[in-house]
């Protein structure tokens, strides 16, 4: 194992890789010898857990909605454009673990909405995945006022005021920021 600074690397190779991985329990007895024995849960690791993700209906957060519902987590698909594509990926999933709920998360009053109704389907929230953004690509003589707000309000805006409404309904925070 090589230490860098406080971060520690495994090689590949190294035997306690295997453990690093698995969660291994012995079973002693006085008359045999240790026995190692492999558990492996059959529990989904998101269960119980609510999602909320930005920009949910396509993309890459459509394919972490699926991922994060696959795992066990209920899911809501925020949308701005989309009611199309929400809903397919709700249907995806199923409506007891998934809904849509339209909102622009660059407005913080919509924001405040979202977390509401996000609380009031599934009664909490515990993972945040910001993926709703925006990237106008234009030469730089070009960009407009408007379009300047627009990516500022999406994608630096909006995420903070998520996170900082989300918390009074979070049991732990997991706020992660995607483009």
């Amino acid at each position: 194992m090589q230490h860098v600074g406080s971060i520690s690397t495994t090689n590949i190779a190294s035997p306690s890789l295997f453990k690093d991985l698995f969660y291994l329990k012995y079973f002693f007895s006085s008359f045999e010898k240790p026995k190692q024995i492999l558990i492996m849960s059959s529990t989904k690791p998101l269960d119980g857990k609510v999602a909320l993700v930005t920009g949910g209906s396509k993309g890459i957060g459509r394919a972490t909605v699926l991922r994060l519902a696959r795992d066990g987590a209920k899911v809501v698909v925020n949308y701005a454009g989309s009611e199309e594509a929400a809903a397919e990926t709700v249907d995806l999933i199923g409506r007891e673990q998934a809904v849509a709920i339209k909102a622009d998360v660059g407005n913080v009053e919509a924001i405040g909405k979202l977390v509401a109704a996000t609380v009031e389907k599934f009664g909490r929230i515990d993972i945040l995945v910001a993926c709703a953004g925006v990237m106008h690509l234009n030469e730089l003589e070009k960009v407009t006022e408007s379009e300047y707000d627009q990516m500022m309000a999406l994608n630096v805006k909006g995420p903070l005021f998520l996170a900082q409404v989300s918390i009074p309904f979070e049991e732990a925070v997991h706020f992660t920021n995607s483009p």
